[in-house]
């Protein structure tokens, strides 16, 4: 099977793939259509450029033929005003309703972070997913165990003791990225896809609150047995995940904003 092949049929010879491809592995041959360079195949990080920004779906990698894959519809593209108020009316949650969040709807906001970007299209990133109460109880335990061993939020951990979940604030769900030490930019990448699940999260009407205590006693041997990450993996960031007891009406103040130009 041919790295790159084209089909001649649909191809404008615009040149699009050539332009869009990160390492230059693309270029127009004597005929005037595109061809791979000689190493392509060792060098491709499969970030897949070239076929989404084909206008014509005529090129084809390693046999993926791209009438197969989504098209994105500009019918549902978000106008700025509304991406705008998505981006900023997002509150951290820390008062949950009972009810449940369905597996159903989790797959589906971790879905949409498999297309977030990580370095060199690495894709290094996983999760684990935890939905049962009684075992997100026995978590928060775990953590209110850490933290009185670190010195760290050590009145959360007393609050625990009197029934008082101020560590993962009752949430029916929680999320937690990890992946393998070793990669390009595990820690970014792992930031980046749980930013996306929580944008995802609240537009879908949840809400998503950094589980900061898990992240603070994630090595701690009570918490870390109970995440059970294989080495060499580390956790990376969580969220817990949940419908919010209250909505927000305004947006509250922030810093000014802090930019320098350079000339």
């Amino acid at each position: 099977m041919d790295f790159l092949a084209i089909d001649q049929t649909l191809c404008r010879r615009d040149g699009v793939c050539v332009d869009v491809c990160p390492l230059r592995l693309i270029r127009i041959g004597n005929d005037e259509l595109p061809h791979a360079v000689p190493d392509a195949a060792q060098r491709c990080i499969r970030c897949g450029h070239c076929q989404a920004f084909c206008p014509t779906g005529a090129l084809i990698r390693e046999g993926q033929d791209p009438q197969t894959l989504a098209p994105v519809r500009k019918g549902l593209a978000v106008p700025s005003e509304a991406a705008l108020q998505l981006l900023r009316a997002p509150r951290s949650v820390r008062r949950y309703t009972r009810e449940s969040v369905s597996r159903d709807l989790i797959v589906r906001l971790l879905d949409v972070t498999r297309h977030a970007p990580t370095a060199m299209n690495a894709q290094p990133v996983r999760w684990l997913v935890f939905d049962d109460r009684a075992l997100l109880h026995e978590l928060a335990g775990r953590i209110a165990e850490g933290l009185r061993a670190i010195g760290f939020y050590v009145d959360a951990a007393e609050a625990f003791a009197k029934g008082h979940d101020n560590i993962l604030r009752e949430a029916p769900a929680l999320v937690a990225a990890w992946a393998d030490a070793d990669a390009v930019m595990p820690a970014v990448d792992c930031t980046i896809a749980l930013t996306t699940f929580a944008i995802a999260a609240h537009a879908h009407g949840l809400g998503t609150c950094w589980a900061g205590m898990l992240m603070a006693t994630a090595r701690q041997p009570g918490v870390a047995a109970l995440l059970d990450i294989p080495a060499p993996g580390a956790l990376y960031g969580a969220l817990m995940l949940g419908h919010p007891r209250h909505t927000p009406r305004r947006l509250p103040p922030r810093n000014p904003l802090r930019a320098t130009w350079r000339p």
